[in-house]
C-alpha cells in the first residue's frame, strides 16, 4: 500500500486487473455496516453495485446460520471495549441477552 491503512480491523479491497497494483479499500469497523462496492466485470463495462451488507443478511437468513452460532457465549474473536459494548446492546436489542 502506498500510504498507511486506518487502524481498523477488517478491509474490503478491491483490485481492478487494468490498474493493478492500485487496489481500492474501505476500512469497516464492527459496527459499520457493510458497504455497496463496485464489482469490476469486465475492462470495458460498468461495475456492477454489490451491496454486501444485503448479501451477508440474505445468506444468514437463507442459510439459518443463526441456529448455528451460540449467542450466549463470548465471541472467539478478540474484540476492544467498545466493540464488546456495542455487541452486548445489539445482543440486549435482539432479545438474546438480559
Amino acid at each position: 500500500m502506498q500510504q498507511p491503512l486506518p487502524s481498523v480491523p477488517y478491509f474490503i479491497l478491491l483490485r481492478r486487473a487494468e490498474k493493478r497494483p492500485v487496489t481500492d479499500v474501505w476500512p469497516i469497523t464492527l459496527n459499520d455496516p457493510l458497504p455497496v462496492v463496485p464489482v469490476p466485470l469486465l475492462a470495458v463495462a460498468a461495475d456492477v453495485l454489490l451491496d454486501l451488507q444485503l448479501a451477508l443478511a440474505t445468506i444468514y437468513d437463507l442459510l439459518g446460520l443463526d441456529l448455528g452460532i451460540d449467542c450466549t457465549q463470548p465471541p472467539m474473536v478478540p474484540l476492544t471495549s467498545p466493540e464488546v459494548a456495542f455487541v452486548e446492546e445489539r445482543l440486549r436489542a435482539a432479545g438474546l441477552r438480559q
